[in-house]
């Protein structure tokens, strides 16, 4: 049997054992990597939705596709990060042998479960806006928060499914 390596350690036979070597990975480590950073972001996007009248110096129009793009990434970013998250989690229910129907079932949920949270987050971040000195709420920021939602799950599933092959 040839052993494969990684980052100078051979790779473990079980690709839920990645972290260490033929160990689980320890909580705290869990914690870290993949708790952490999706509440991080979200710190992040309450922090920058306090600042008092965000704007670019570019004119007008160009401010404003600006601040729209940067609308659909961060919250691209944060589906990103509660995927991981969650996928971490029904990774290893998923590993237990259950039937194709089940994996579908289990990611169809995790999907689910993550736009649901980004959307009720983004609805929350233009509510906190609104009491804001110079910013206000939008619908209309929360839809393109959407988009940003479905483009990152997209992209984040792409990339797994480009790994897998």
């Amino acid at each position: 049997m040839k052993a494969s390596f990684h980052f100078g350690r051979p790779a473990c036979a079980k690709p839920e054992l990645r972290f260490g070597e033929g160990r689980a990975p320890s909580k705290h480590r869990v914690i870290t990597l993949y708790y952490l950073p999706p509440l991080l972001w979200a710190g992040i996007i309450f922090y920058f939705s306090s600042l008092p009248d965000l704007k670019s110096t570019l004119p007008g129009f160009f401010d404003l596709v600006l601040r729209k793009i940067a609308h659909m990434v961060e919250f691209g970013i944060l589906a990103i990060l509660l995927l991981r998250m969650f996928l971490l989690k029904k990774g290893k229910e998923m590993s237990l042998g259950r039937n194709v129907a089940k994996q579908t079932l289990f990611l169809k949920e995790i999907f689910l479960t993550t736009f649901i949270l980004s959307i009720l987050y983004a609805s929350s971040d233009e509510f906190h806006q609104s009491f804001m000195v110079g910013r206000q709420g939008s619908l209309w920021d929360v839809l393109i928060d959407a988009i940003g939602i479905i483009l990152g799950m997209y992209l984040f599933a792409r990339w797994k499914l480009s790994r897998k092959n």
